[in-house]
């Protein structure tokens, strides 16, 4: 098991033996995510860019032989790629497309005042629409998969107020 930088230099700052921190440190695991209507170089790009702020995130590559994604991190980690993918990978229904026109996009949106939960569920309550995907992404952002109209209202109320509010 490899420790990530910040656990070795806390060790080095706090006088903790090495040792001591493979015991604490939780177990990294590998997995194989195959895709099958995403490309895995797209939802990597995607998922990297979602783990890139947390410091010792779930490192993700490409098997494109076999359109996969190849996932270390602990089992945590893994659950939250396999949920967003899972997202990724659901169609839109048609009768959605014709009531939000327009080829949907992937877009994270900042939310003030770190309640970017609670405005996801305001969104989802607003939004019934099966084509658009609301995630959390840490307290002060969240992701939006969705038709460009909606992420310009989404923009808009993610700025209006703090909360769209």
């Amino acid at each position: 098991m490899r420790l990530p930088r910040q656990f070795l230099l806390a060790a080095l700052l706090l006088h903790v033996p090495i040792m001591a921190l493979y015991a604490q440190a939780p177990e990294e695991v590998t997995e194989l995510i195959p895709l099958k209507k995403v490309r895995a170089s797209t939802a990597a790009q995607l998922l990297s860019a979602e783990h890139r702020s947390i410091p010792c995130g779930p490192h993700i590559e490409v098997d494109s032989k076999r359109n996969a994604l190849i996932v270390h991190g602990t089992a945590d980690q893994i659950e939250h790629v396999k949920i967003l993918t899972r997202n990724l990978e659901r169609e839109p229904e048609k009768k959605d497309a014709k009531a939000n026109p327009g080829h949907p996009i992937f877009q994270y949106h900042a939310v003030p005042s770190g309640n970017a939960e609670a405005f996801v569920k305001h969104l989802q309550q607003s939004y019934k629409d099966d084509s658009l995907r609301i995630s959390v992404s840490g307290p002060n952002r969240i992701f939006v998969w969705g038709p460009p109209k909606v992420q310009l209202e989404i923009a808009q109320q993610a700025t209006k107020n703090g909360c769209g509010r």
